[in-house]
């Protein structure tokens, strides 16, 4: 039987290893091991990762046992290392011989103080295939039948029961070094990785080799299920890029995330002034999606704080609001779920613990929550950010910023404030509830729809002389006085015109309300003539499902209370060709349409049939989708707020 000894400390005196040489005993007192066996022994009390493996040192081949030779060392630190041994991962010889911590002073070392620090390793003394031996009972020399020399340590592996049940050792994190923060992050990526039906090779990841993972390993297993297909979510994205702000990211986050959004780029800020200052990302709104851990570390300040990683969400979502954010964080707490919503996120991924580990249940909807909260993030993005993205042309567009204001009126910054309202309740839409749209009939898209038609008021306020008191005209009386007069002040039939151009959308003719026996005209406080319409005349038509500007003006009322009106003369006597105005109205027109008959509203003219529908009805009839309607009255608003042909490019 082959023999290999650990020399920890100072050899035995009665131990001469020249002596032993031809016995099949094989001394392991080289620098890697004793560096290994140094860095595992330190990592019990410091945070930091030790780079060595025992398996890189030990020999391959079988031996019948380890016997590891305690002298200078604390007999917690030793049994640790026979626990660490015995829960080694990979199946190999290791881990299944039999190991013999031999001491001088056998058989009562047990009385040591420094064996209460073993509390995280559950009856230590008892764990299967570590036995405890004195230097004499192992090393004791008698005669087998063959009346060769045998060792008591060849005597004693005869006696025991080689089949090892190590499902029954249990080492809790609780009096290790790393603190459950850290463990998560090692244990959870790769959790992630197997969920999503990639291995430990896929990843390249190794385990930090702690007496704490080789438990877990041994424990759960590190086995893909047969069932998982490999998931790669590249296809939902559009820029192929995403931004992973972790300061664990090299704990298999950043691996991981290369497999399952392979073939996109993942960019990596490892702490908070990284990114707070955009210092090594060129511009946040190249990426698809950000994936951002809440305990991030100050660099300057060598501390590490959740309110970090808070406090970087207000700040990017204030600057980019069309850049998702899916928050990573260890904790499960749901007022930590409400937080990060509460200030912008659009998920929350909580890092599976090795405490679920057991609740296989658990691990399968983690993931699951993990893939519907990317998909559905990057699914409502892909409608939002191209929404976003033409309110910022418009608000910095110069035909917008010229816009003409009327006295105190504030047309450009309510105009602005609508179109982020406007954005706001197309996000709700995303996340309303299907028993809030059906239970209390109401749907964010039609109030979405609507706040964007309301900002066509504004556009019409804003671009009509509706009182036109430049305008003067002459009127004879009986007694053939002619008097030069303007349009009555806030008259109902008033002129109107497009500021800064000889188009008028409305024209009146007046007349003197009463000529008295006198031929004077009827004056109003003594001042000037009280005034009457005599003729109304309107330079644009609804016909054929859209409209026009008719060769004729025709003599129509109310003109100036349909706001598709107003809105389709700006259209017609806009700089754009024919066919592209033409379109346009056509759609206004089916815009107002839809307007007209949406529950919320019901426009000037409706019919008894409006009464008979329910408010169910009438939506089944008018779907409003942010990829149909909306679109359609958005992109109209764009052209006339900017001049120019703009689509909203949901890919």
């Amino acid at each position: 039987m082959k023999h290999l000894i650990l020399h920890l400390g100072q050899l035995s005196s009665e131990f001469d290893p020249s002596s032993f040489s031809s016995y099949n005993i094989e001394n392991i007192r080289n620098q890697e091991v004793l560096n290994f066996v140094e860095e595992l022994l330190k990592g019990i009390d410091e945070k930091d990762l030790f780079p060595y493996r025992v398996s890189t040192h030990l020999p391959s081949e079988k031996h019948e046992s380890i016997i590891i030779f305690k002298e200078g060392f604390k007999w917690d630190q030793v049994i640790r290392l026979a626990v660490y041994l015995r829960l080694l991962p990979y199946e190999n010889w290791i881990s299944k011989s039999p190991i013999i911590i031999c001491d001088d002073n056998l058989p009562n070392p047990f009385l040591n103080k420094d064996l209460e620090s073993l509390s995280d390793i559950q009856n230590f003394l008892n764990i299967p295939g570590i036995f405890y031996k004195s230097f004499f009972a192992l090393f004791g020399k008698g005669e087998n039948d063959e009346g060769n020399s045998d060792y008591g340590i060849n005597r004693f592996l005869k006696t025991i029961n080689k089949d090892f049940d190590t499902k029954v050792i249990t080492v809790t994190s609780e009096n290790l070094a790393h603190d459950r923060h850290s463990i998560t992050n090692h244990w959870g990526a790769v959790k992630l990785a197997l969920n999503a039906g990639y291995g430990i090779e896929d990843i390249k990841y190794d385990f930090p080799p702690t007496l704490y993972f080789n438990y877990l390993i041994k424990k759960y297993g590190l086995k893909i299920d047969p069932n998982n297909d490999k998931v790669n979510l590249w296809s939902h994205l559009k820029k192929e890029k995403i931004l992973l702000v972790d300061d664990n990211s090299d704990k298999g986050w950043k691996a991981v995330m290369l497999k399952i959004f392979e073939p996109a780029i993942i960019d990596v800020a490892d702490d908070f002034e990284k990114i707070n200052q955009f210092g090594n990302v060129k511009d946040i709104s190249s990426y698809d999606l950000i994936f951002l851990d809440l305990r991030l570390p100050k660099i300057q300040k060598k501390e590490i704080e959740y309110d970090n990683g808070i406090t970087l969400l207000k700040r990017i979502k204030d600057k980019y609001p069309q850049v998702p954010i899916i928050v990573f964080t260890a904790s499960n707490k749901s007022w930590t779920r409400e937080a990060v919503l509460n200030f912008g996120a659009d998920g929350m991924y909580v890092k599976e613990s090795p405490e679920f580990s057991s609740d296989k249940n658990y691990s399968k909807e983690n993931f699951k929550n993990f893939t519907n909260s990317v998909v559905n993030t990057l699914e409502k993005y892909r409608i939002l950010r191209p929404y976003w993205e033409e309110i910022q042309f418009i608000i910095e567009n110069p035909t917008f910023l010229s816009l003409p204001e009327k006295g105190k009126s504030r047309f450009k910054e309510r105009i602005e404030e609508r179109l982020k309202m406007f954005y706001g309740l197309l996000k709700r839409g995303f996340e309303q509830t299907e028993y809030n749209k059906n239970q209390f009939h109401f749907s964010d898209n039609e109030l979405s729809f609507m706040t964007l038609w309301s900002i066509l008021n504004e556009i019409s306020e804003a671009c009509y002389d509706k009182e036109d008191e430049s305008e003067f005209f002459e009127l004879n009386d009986n007694n053939g006085k002619i008097w030069k007069l303007s349009p009555p002040k806030n008259h109902k039939d008033s002129n109107w015109k497009i500021i800064s151009s000889n188009k008028y959308l409305i024209k009146n003719e007046y007349e003197f309300f009463n000529i008295l026996i006198d031929g004077n005209p009827e004056m109003i406080n003594g001042k000037y003539p009280r005034l009457k319409s005599k003729k109304v005349e309107s330079f644009i038509s609804k016909k054929n499902y859209t409209f026009l500007i008719p060769s004729i003006p025709e003599n129509r009322k109310e003109v100036t209370k349909e706001i598709g009106m107003q809105i389709a003369f700006l259209i017609l006597n806009s700089n754009k060709e024919l066919t592209y105005k033409e379109e346009l109205c056509k759609s206004l027109y089916k815009l107002n349409e839809t307007r007209n008959h949406l529950y919320l509203t019901h426009g000037n003219y409706i019919t008894t049939g409006f009464y008979r529908e329910t408010e169910k009805e009438k939506r089944e009839k008018h779907t409003i989708k942010p990829n149909g309607d909306i679109k359609d009255l958005f992109e109209l608003i764009s052209f006339l707020l900017t001049g120019k042909e703009n689509k909203v490019e949901i890919i």
